[in-house]
C-alpha cells in the first residue's frame, strides 16, 4: 500500500513503520518526489525536513490512554518546519480549529513558551573510555565544554544575582527575625483560617462557631505581637516574603552547582575504577582492554571485555553463546519471583569473574552481590 501511494507523491511516516520504510520517506521527501505527508510529530523531532506548508488536522493528540491537546512546544516544533531555507521567503502553517479547543487555550498553544532545553548528562564507563580515547585532550576538558556545564555556568551568574537581590533587601537594624517570621506565620494561617469562614455558607460540615473562634484566637496572638504597631509592618512583611523566596531559589540553584562539583568527582572515581580493571594506565591513557572495550557500545562493555580476553567464550556450546550474550542486550528488568536458577556451569563462571572484581577493587564481600 505504502508503494502505490508513494508513486502518487504522497507518503506516510509515524513509529510503527519499520525503519526502512522511514528512511525511504525521508529520502523522498528530500528530494522533492513527495507533494503530501501525512506524520506524526515524531519527524519534526531532530529531522532536517523544511516544507512549504505544515497543516494541523487537529489540535489534540492521543498520549498513552487519552486525547490531550498539543503543547505550545509541541506546535512551535511541528509549524517550525514550514518554510524552506533558501527556496520559500515565509512558510505557511494551517491549523484547523474545532470546539475542542477555546479560546484560551488557542492563546496559550500559539503563543506560550517552548519548553526550557536542560541538559541529560550522566557519566557511564563507556563514555569515560570514550573521552579518554581523545587525544590532546581531557576528559575533565571535554566536560567544562559541555552543554551540561555550559548550562551551569549560566546557574553561577543566577546565584551571584540571588545573592545581591538578598543583601539589597535588608531589615532595620531594630527588627527581631524571630518576632518577624512568627508574625508572618500568625498572618498566613489567619488568611487561611478566613478563608475557611467564607466557605461556611457552603460547607455544611465545618462549624461556624468553631472556626469564628479560631480566628478570633489568631487576630489576638497576631495584635500581641510586639512589631504589630509599627507603622512599616507591611513593608517588612513584604521584604520578609521575598527574601523566603529568594532563599528558596538561591538553595536549588546552590545544589545544582553542588551536583556540577560532584560529576567531576565522579569523574575522578570512575578513572580510578578503570586504572584497577587495568582498562587505562596511571596517565590515563588506554591499554588493549579499554581500546577492546571502546568497541562495545550494546551490552556492558566492562563485563564483555573480560569475558572475551578471559577466553570464557571459547569453551562455551552456541545455544550457551547465545543465552550468554542475550542477557548483555535485553534490556527489561524481571522482579525477584521471575528469576531464574543459573545452570551449574554458569554459575561457577558468574562467581569467578565476582571473585575477580572484588579482588582488583578491594569491595568488601558483603557488598560485592552481582547477578
Amino acid at each position: 500500500m505504502l508503494l502505490s501511494v508513494l508513486r502518487r507523491g504522497i507518503g506516510m511516516h509515524h513509529g510503527d513503520l519499520i525503519p526502512l520504510l522511514k528512511e525511504v520517506v525521508e529520502i523522498l521527501f528530500t528530494k522533492g518526489l513527495i507533494k503530501v505527508l501525512y506524520a506524526t510529530e515524531t519527524f519534526s523531532m531532530g529531522l532536517n525536513m523544511p516544507a512549504r506548508t505544515v497543516l494541523f488536522a487537529r489540535t489534540q493528540k492521543f498520549d498513552v490512554r487519552n486525547y490531550r491537546l498539543l503543547t505550545s512546544a509541541e506546535y512551535i516544533q511541528m509549524s517550525g518546519r514550514a518554510g524552506r531555507r533558501g527556496k520559500d521567503d515565509l512558510g505557511t502553517v494551517i491549523l484547523m480549529l474545532d470546539n475542542h479547543i477555546s479560546s484560551a487555550e488557542a492563546r496559550t498553544l500559539l503563543l506560550g513558551e517552548p519548553d526550557r532545553l536542560d541538559s541529560a548528562f550522566y557519566l557511564t564507563n563507556n563514555m569515560v573510555l570514550t573521552l579518554l580515547c581523545v587525544r590532546h585532550v581531557s576528559p575533565e576538558v571535554m566536560l567544562q565544554k559541555s552543554f551540561y556545564n555550559f548550562q551551569n555556568r549560566s546557574t553561577e551568574q543566577f546565584v551571584k544575582e540571588l545573592e545581591s537581590k538578598l543583601r539589597d533587601l535588608s531589615f532595620p537594624t531594630d527588627v527581631d527575625m524571630k518576632q518577624l517570621k512568627s508574625y508572618v506565620k500568625l498572618k498566613e494561617v489567619l488568611a487561611s483560617a478566613n478563608r475557611d469562614r467564607r466557605a461556611v455558607a457552603t460547607e455544611s460540615f465545618l462549624q461556624p462557631d468553631r472556626v469564628a473562634q479560631a480566628v478570633h484566637g489568631l487576630e489576638s496572638q497576631v495584635s500581641l505581637n510586639p512589631l504589630a504597631s509599627r507603622p512599616d509592618i507591611d513593608q517588612l512583611v513584604d521584604i520578609c516574603t521575598q527574601r523566603t523566596l529568594i532563599e528558596e531559589e538561591l538553595e536549588r540553584a546552590r545544589n545544582v552547582l553542588d551536583k556540577r562539583s560532584a560529576i567531576f568527582l565522579e569523574l575522578e572515581a570512575r578513572k580510578r575504577f578503570l586504572r584497577r580493571l587495568d582498562f587505562c594506565s596511571e596517565l590515563d591513557a588506554l591499554t588493549f582492554k579499554g581500546r577492546v572495550a571502546c568497541e562495545i557500545s550494546s551490552g556492558d562493555e566492562l563485563m564483555l571485555t573480560e569475558l572475551m580476553l578471559d577466553g570464557f567464550f571459547s569453551s562455551l556450546t552456541p545455544a550457551q553463546l547465545a543465552g550468554v550474550l542475550s542477557c548483555f542486550v535485553v534490556k527489561k528488568s524481571f522482579g525477584k519471583h521471575q528469576r531464574t536458577q543459573l545452570a551449574p556451569d554458569m554459575s561457577k563462571a558468574l562467581a569467578t569473574i565476582n571473585a575477580s572484581v572484588i579482588s582488583r577493587c578491594a569491595i568488601p564481600p558483603v557488598f560485592a552481590v552481582f547477578r
